[in-house]
């Protein structure tokens, strides 16, 4: 297949994914792992092809090798994983959008120098953001601390990732980030009280 998109996982996240992509003209090829999932999207006229996504073949089958895109949101960590290492190894032309289930995940994931999406994040931010306007801050206010815990997180994400596996590093640092966190969010509350 000739495709510039494939979407491999076409769960709750993919779908999401593919519907945007759609919306905007750009028809992806599909794989997953699913019999019901691939019979119910051919019969809505998209390509979906049925097997493990990190096979070689699947992946081939399904036009990697001419592919610009590939949407990684599959539910399984180490599927991923080798999915995202043989993308990489084979077609480094190819772009890797790809879904981190969690805060562990997402470091693998930037060791192979990718930007994963975290799967929870964003929606906890929005949960966050609601939360705190429901207790008396306004939109404003709110929006704008969410935007300096979403700073200081990706930042700690990145300093984490050089020490993760020196537990005693990592303890300070993780303190050290809570108190970062906390003094931040004090000077952003005091900006707006004057």
């Amino acid at each position: 297949e000739n495709n510039s998109v494939i979407i491999a996982g076409f769960g709750r996240f993919g779908q999401i994914v593919g519907r945007v992509l759609i919306a905007k003209g750009i028809t992806p090829t599909l794989i997953d792992n699913d019999p019901n999932q691939v019979d119910l999207t051919r019969q809505f006229g998209w390509r979906c092809y049925y097997g493990d996504a990190s096979r070689l073949d699947v992946l081939e089958e399904a036009g990697i090798v001419e592919a610009k895109l590939l949407v990684i949101a599959v539910n399984d960590v180490e599927a991923t994983l080798e999915m995202a290492k043989l993308v990489k190894e084979r077609w480094p032309q190819v772009k890797i959008v790809v879904r981190a289930r969690s805060r562990t995940d997402a470091f693998d994931l930037r060791e192979l120098d990718l930007h994963p999406i975290r799967e929870t994040f964003y929606s906890s931010l929005e949960a966050a953001k609601q939360s705190l306007i429901i207790i008396g801050e306004t939109a404003t206010a709110a929006g704008r601390i969410i935007k300096q815990f979403e700073k200081h997180d990706m930042e700690q994400l990145e300093a984490t990732l050089k020490i993760r596996h020196d537990r005693k590093a990592l303890s300070s640092q993780m303190e050290q980030g809570r108190q970062d966190l906390k003094t931040l969010l004090e000077m952003e509350s005091n900006s707006l009280e004057t």
